[in-house]
């Protein structure tokens, strides 16, 4: 950041023809509002440059590009459409013409592809070029400016700060590591398939988080900082006194605003991803004794962020204080000093690290099709998932008779419309089946996504026509058959995590992960940036950063520039209080 921060302030001096500039950089106000940039829709934590007349605003990236004539070509395209043929094809039957109301063939496009807005779907017809000196223009109308001044340097921090704060920092840059020297000697394997060192997981069994050491968190500390996911057992414990049965929240919430009986839930259905809104009653219901459509299969519902971490904290402090207690790693989690997150929680209306839950069904075997599974991706940072209850569902033999028909008939249509194998995918015991991958797998995986993005189904069981991002699009997920072939073709297999209820699994920023669920669950979920997962957050702004402006994934939430200035701001600040 300092040296690009450099580089613009001697640009500067060159375009004004001064001998120093920092004292006329101007430093911005833009009061409690974060800030975006206008083309890439990166965060800005500092140097920017800004029109005087319009609210257009452009990262110092953006700028560099802009004068070397790099500006992406993939910032506008059309979205990715998927077509509703009707249930009888998601069940393995011919493509049938939509409802004659909507007009003919009904065109949805998925909701984590694509931004709504038509004016983000053209290019723009007009040239946009700096000047020969190296000012930058407003761009004009149709790329989001005026086209009337020139974007002048600004600062969120005065003039320089930003290099008397490095200055500063060096000066107590020799601290000893916590970890350094650390052998780990309580890791131990978790609960995988695979019983290798290289796939093993790190998963301690803590009678009582408030029991861990100071030799506990070291060696968290030595795992997770070669970006190796953890599992701490039975994390939450069956209290009486307190229940996480999600119908039990919900009347929680009836009981303290009555408003919540009247309102439906939007929640996803997993066979087409289609959104469908519920009645409350009737989603719990389902939870409980389980769904099925009308031709049989089992309709398996998410119902995401709920609770909202806003009504965690508005109304029900009693389970909001006992996920926090129960927390392990405290010093890493939610208020903890080593999560960079709290230094810029308040005030700024776009960042939510949680807690929030989500309430899925689940179904014991691998379907091959409508499962109940988050797809793969990555979050944009750290992340700890609790089970807090779970309720196994279990069909009758005419249900399971049914469904093995049905899956005959989906295999077939597979064969035809995806060249591919059955799937082979059989029971596990436990309620959630994770799949993570190490960070330096990455390329392989999106290189078999690429090759074979052909062979999955999404939206409205369409085959996926065509990836932007293989893993941030979030729309394949790898069954038996493609781990299989993933392990074939390229060599590389996952850390294979089967969670119960109580456990929680914590997974670092930038390793690709997915999820089945095999039972009913309910889980809580909070995020947090760790010191040891900031390379991994920056390069994957620089992710979003490049993708088209349509991706719903585009905007850069997390601000993980402007936490390391305050973080190492408010570092310098403690290490000079405690000399005096």
């Amino acid at each position: 950041m300092d040296t690009a921060q450099r580089k613009e302030r001697d640009l500067e001096k060159e375009i004004q023809g001064v001998s120093k500039c920092s004292d006329n950089i101007k430093t911005a106000e833009y009061g409690h509002i974060d800030l975006y940039c206008s083309l890439c829709s990166i965060s800005i934590a500092d140097y920017h440059r800004g029109c005087t007349t319009c609210p257009y605003v452009l990262c110092l990236q953006c700028c560099e590009d802009l004068r070397a004539g790099n500006i992406r070509l993939g910032a506008y395209r059309m979205p990715v459409k998927y077509v509703d043929y009707g249930l009888e094809y998601r069940h393995g039957g011919v493509k049938k013409i939509g409802k004659v109301s909507v007009g003919g063939i009904k065109v949805l496009r998925r909701h984590t592809l694509i931004d709504k807005d038509p004016a983000k779907h053209v290019e723009p017809s007009k040239r946009w070029v700096c000047d020969e000196n190296g000012a930058i223009p407003c761009p004009p109308e149709d790329r989001g400016g005026c086209g009337e001044s020139t974007l002048e340097l600004r600062g969120l921090f005065c003039g320089d700060a930003i290099s008397k704060l490095i200055e500063e920092a060096r000066e107590y840059n020799e601290l000893p590591s916590s970890i350094e020297g650390n052998s780990c000697p309580k890791g131990s394997e978790g609960p995988n398939e695979e019983s290798s060192n290289q796939y093993s997981v790190y998963s301690p069994n803590f009678k009582q988080t408030e029991d861990m050491t100071r030799e506990d968190l070291m060696d968290f500390q030595q795992h997770w900082s070669k970006g190796e996911p953890i599992v701490v057992q039975k994390v939450i414990d069956t209290d009486p006194g307190l229940s996480w049965e999600p119908q039990a929240m919900w009347a929680s919430l009836c009981y303290v605003n009555r408003h919540h009986k009247e309102l439906r839930m939007t929640t996803t259905n997993c066979l087409d991803f289609s959104k469908e809104d519920v009645l409350p009653q009737n989603f719990f219901k389902g939870y409980v004794k389980g769904d099925f459509d009308s031709k049989g299969w089992p309709k398996l519902l998410m119902l995401e962020k709920w609770p909202s971490s806003k009504l965690f904290e508005e109304e029900l402090p009693l389970h909001l204080f006992e996920l926090l207690r129960r927390l392990p790693f405290k010093d890493y989690m939610r208020d903890g000093y080593l999560n960079m997150a709290n230094k810029i929680r308040d005030g700024s209306p776009d960042f939510d690290m949680g807690p929030s839950g989500a309430v899925v069904y689940g179904f014991d075997h691998e379907l091959g099709r409508g499962d109940s599974v988050t797809k793969v991706h990555y979050e944009r940072c750290d992340m700890i998932n609790v089970l807090v209850h779970e309720q196994a569902v279990s069909p009758t033999q005419s249900q399971r008779a049914t469904i093995q028909n049905l899956k005959e008939k989906h295999d077939s249509q597979d064969a035809k419309e995806l060249q591919k194998a059955p799937n082979e995918g059989g029971e596990i015991e436990g309620a959630v089946v994770w799949h993570i991958f190490r960070k330096t797998d990455v390329p392989k995986l999106a290189t078999y996504l690429k090759e074979n993005f052909k062979k999955f189904r999404h939206l409205y069981c369409n085959r996926v026509p065509e990836v932007i991002h293989p893993i941030l699009d979030e729309s394949l997920y790898l069954d038996a058959y493609h781990m299989r072939k993933l392990e074939e073709d390229h060599g590389i297999r996952a850390w294979v995590i089967v969670q119960n209820v109580g456990d929680a699994v914590i997974v670092p920023a930038g390793c690709p992960f997915q999820l089945r669920n095999l039972k009913s669950c309910t889980k809580m979920r909070l995020d947090f940036v760790s010191p040891e997962s900031v390379e991994s957050c920056l390069n994957l702004c620089q992710e979003y950063r490049v993708l088209p402006r349509v991706h719903a994934r585009k905007k850069d939430s997390l601000q993980v520039g402007k936490m390391i200035v305050y973080a190492v701001r408010d570092a310098v600040s403690d290490i000079k209080g405690s000399r005096v």
